[in-house]
């Protein structure tokens, strides 16, 4: 599946979940795509934007490797406007899901300069807003 096919299929699942927040508002019901599915749904999506290689489930830091550099990329997606990492990347993607479901992305670079960046912790985990990635991206 190419990249632009790929961007078609998640705004169509966007779609069916306004649709079903739209049909169930009166319920107060949300429908998010979150956990798994959105995760896999960011890895295959810098897959195929950035032709990399996906490594296995089992690695802990990294997502995927770029081939013609062998740089390895942790891949984060996220609905919201931040993003939470466990550990210091080699190197980041971001990618922010708009409300119309397009796939943008927030960050392509260095996970360092983004792990040192980081001041608020949550348990285990630092987030970065994705206005301070735009930031870091601008000075990269």
């Amino acid at each position: 599946m190419k990249a632009e096919e790929l961007q078609q299929t998640i705004r169509e699942l966007w779609g069916i979940v306004r649709k079903l927040e739209d049909n169930y508002k009166k319920d107060n019901r949300k429908f998010t795509v979150d956990g798994h599915l959105l995760g896999s749904i960011g890895e295959v999506y810098a897959k195929e934007k950035f032709n990399l290689e996906l490594l296995k489930n089992s690695e802990k830091r990294h997502d995927a490797i770029d081939p013609a550099t062998n740089k390895k990329y942790q891949i984060k997606i996220t609905q919201r406007n931040k993003v939470g990492l466990s550990s210091e990347p080699d190197n980041l993607i971001v990618i922010k899901i708009k409300e119309s479901g397009l796939p943008v992305i927030s960050y392509k670079g260095c996970g360092k300069i983004v792990w040192e960046s980081i001041k608020h912790k949550k348990g285990k985990q630092k987030f970065i807003s994705i206005n301070q990635l735009s930031v870091l991206k601008q000075n990269v």
